[in-house]
């Protein structure tokens, strides 16, 4: 009776064990939610008498920011929306349309490859 005892508490602590583990999932999740991207936009300072700020940003038909001073040295960190130098738009994987306009009536039109769980960084230049 002892033994079987014995042998049955064995038991019990072996799959109390086996039923206590579980997968390790160390993988990551996408701060920009689930299947998207981030493009973050930025310009450099000028020199220009005509100051093109702010800069309004259109992504694919929706005003996603305005850049409302240009960085003199550097780029900023890539996803730094908020900034007042920066705006941002998150959405999904594919080439994404944009169009950036000045205050002082400079326009710029291109496309950025956004790429899902990246952050890309696009210079808006003249």
């Amino acid at each position: 009776m002892k033994k079987n005892l014995l042998i049955l508490s064995a038991l019990v602590c072996f799959m109390v064990t086996i039923s206590s583990c579980q997968k390790d999932d160390s993988s990551t999740i996408n701060p920009y939610g689930a299947g998207n991207g981030e493009i973050s936009f930025y310009a450099v300072s000028t020199s220009s008498p005509r100051s093109p700020y702010p800069i309004s940003i259109v992504v694919n038909g929706i005003h996603v920011g305005d850049i409302s001073f240009g960085y003199s040295s550097g780029a900023p960190d890539c996803g730094a929306g908020g900034s007042a130098g920066v705006a941002s738009y998150i959405g999904t994987p594919g080439y994404q349309n944009f169009t950036a306009t000045g205050a002082n009536g400079g326009t710029v039109s291109g496309s950025v490859n956004l790429v899902v769980d990246q952050c890309s960084i696009a210079y808006i230049t003249n």
